[in-house]
């Protein structure tokens, strides 16, 4: 019996042992930082085609009067709003995500982009003439260039990645994520609690 006994208390050591090392920490995911970086530069140049249409919004145009200015207000309000709504999506936000299930993909992210892009470089097509005499003009003809182009190409790599299931790896790859962080966190909260019955067992047993 005295023989059972210490070797059930040696099992039970070893593995407490087992579960007491420390869980080796996984290597950083290239595909998750690649999406990350992407998301962080295509969050960027929404920001810039928002500003594109707030200062467009806010100058406006003297020589347009009547329904083609109001017309003119009102989808640069669109700008602005589109823009706001393509940040929350690369913010990766969950519950919106949820409720515009469509941003959720590539390929229509990537098509709301380039509708964004498209509106931005309609402000330099619109303006490009009328108000490219002064160097104020100009160098906002320029921002608004810039802006438009470097969101049209974030939209191709979309479409592109959209085409080729590329919203499905990193959809995947995110999930294994979330999951590894979830189990970590479990894992972490079971050798707390571990240690502490180890106190209470070491408490009573000195009584």
């Amino acid at each position: 019996m005295g023989d059972l006994e210490k070797g059930d208390k040696g099992s039970l050591s070893s593995a407490a042992d087992k579960v007491s090392k420390p869980v080796p920490k996984s290597r950083s995911n290239c595909v998750l930082g690649f999406c990350r970086l992407v998301n962080f530069l295509t969050a960027i140049c929404c920001l810039l085609c928002a500003v594109a249409h707030g200062m467009a919004l806010m100058v406006g145009e003297g020589s347009v009067q009547g329904v083609q200015a109001l017309t003119q207000q009102v989808l640069r309000l669109y700008g602005v709003g589109f823009a706001m709504i393509l940040v929350c999506a690369e913010l990766e936000w969950e519950r919106f995500l949820v409720t515009f299930k469509v941003l959720d993909g590539f390929l229509g992210r990537g098509l709301l982009q380039s509708f964004e892009a498209l509106l931005t470089l309609e402000l330099t097509l619109q303006h490009g003439v009328k108000e490219g005499t002064t160097d104020f003009d100009k160098s906002l003809q320029l921002y608004r260039t810039v802006a438009g182009v470097s969101l049209l190409v974030c939209s191709a790599f979309y479409i592109i990645g959209g085409i080729l299931c590329f919203g499905r790896i990193r959809k995947a790859r995110y999930k294994r994520e979330a999951e590894r962080l979830r189990v970590q966190e479990d894992l972490a909260e079971t050798e707390r609690k571990r240690n502490e019955l180890r106190g209470l067992l070491a408490m009573y047993s000195n009584e």
